[in-house]
């Protein structure tokens, strides 16, 4: 939530009382606007309201999910997709390499989901997409697996991934 500037809510990552959801700190109040986007009021951090590109789920006053990034949704088939969590529930089967998932456009569909690993050439998908049906839905299934060399970083070792895809022809 880089609109923020500053924390407005914390989450246990881990240990036995882990969550999976984010609790607001003192003062913190939070709606969502209709893209289903955070929207924060802390008159200690800031004296206007802040409109987030966040999509959260509100569980009460004082608790919510994030489901990801706005900009990041993917619409295939008229299902929003949100590949943060598609990423979350991924990271256990690809825990040896860098991965992301994204869309292509697809005429039936709108767009279709795919994966980008980072991986050499032997990278085997078969073994993955038997995995995939176990922890994803259906429509959270990629449809096209791209194995890449390497990712393209920012300065801070962000992956790029727009330019990835640019670069390896994907997009």
């Amino acid at each position: 939530m880089t609109e923020t500037l500053s924390h407005i809510a914390l989450k246990k990552l881990s240990g036995k009382d882990k969550k999976d959801y984010y609790e607001t700190l003192p003062g913190v109040s939070i709606s969502t606007d209709d893209r289903k986007c955070l929207i924060i009021n802390a008159p200690s951090l800031n004296d206007k309201t802040i409109v987030t590109n966040d999509m959260v789920e509100i569980i009460n006053p004082t608790h919510f999910r994030w489901l990801g990034r706005f900009d990041n949704v993917i619409n295939s088939g008229g299902i929003k997709i949100h590949p943060e969590i598609v990423e979350n529930k991924l990271a256990e089967l690809i825990p040896n390499h860098r991965f992301f998932i994204s869309s292509v456009p697809d005429e039936k569909l709108g767009q279709k989901v795919i994966i980008v690993i980072e991986s050499d050439s032997t990278f085997d998908t078969n073994s993955l997409k038997n995995q995939f049906g176990k922890v994803l839905s259906k429509y959270e299934i990629p449809k096209e697996y791209f194995v890449i060399d390497k990712f393209l970083e920012t300065a801070s070792g962000k992956v790029r991934k727009g330019d990835t895809l640019k670069i390896a022809s994907i997009i």
